[in-house]
């Protein structure tokens, strides 16, 4: 790539070499994904106060209705990442999306245990996506998507899955 201005050099565009299976693993096409690095949600996952509320639920079945509630909060909150990614809003909603603390893949750290910018200050969940038909890559999805959090990578990669 050549600089319009100066007329030097300032980068190589080369193929992905067919031989780095990694590389691959984040371009290739998979009906499933999930995180190797954790989804900061685009908006606030309780702002009614959900979580304070479940303490003082009356009965189990309250407490069922508002972790329900706290439950599609977090899936729209995906779900809103993943349209702001570029996928449309058509393909999101036949998609099934699994959030959780907890990785998909073996050796990921917990969600809570990566450190995220001062101005990032929403939750963050590791995601499985999986798709009615292949989608390619790379993936790369929420607040965080610009600083390395909410990467993907294809299920049926060479990373193990739980």
């Amino acid at each position: 790539m050549i600089d319009p201005d100066t007329s030097l050099a300032t980068a190589i565009l080369k193929p992905i070499p067919t031989w780095d299976h990694r590389l691959r693993d984040y371009s290739s096409a998979s009906c499933v994904w999930s995180t190797v690095t954790p989804v900061v949600l685009p908006g606030h996952e309780d702002p009614g106060g959900v979580r304070q509320r479940l303490n003082a639920a009356p009965d189990a079945d309250a407490q069922r209705r508002l972790l329900l509630r706290l439950q599609q909060r977090v899936d729209n909150l995906l779900r809103k990442a993943l349209v702001q990614a570029g996928f449309p809003s058509e393909l999101v909603d036949k998609a099934e999306v699994v959030g959780r603390e907890v990785g998909f893949r073996r050796g990921v750290e917990h969600a809570r245990r990566y450190l995220l910018p001062r101005e990032l200050t929403t939750s963050r969940y590791h995601v499985r996506v999986k798709w009615p038909s292949p989608v390619s890559g790379p993936i790369s999805i929420g607040a965080g998507r610009y600083r390395g959090l909410g990467v993907f990578v294809a299920e049926n990669s060479s990373y193990d899955t739980e």
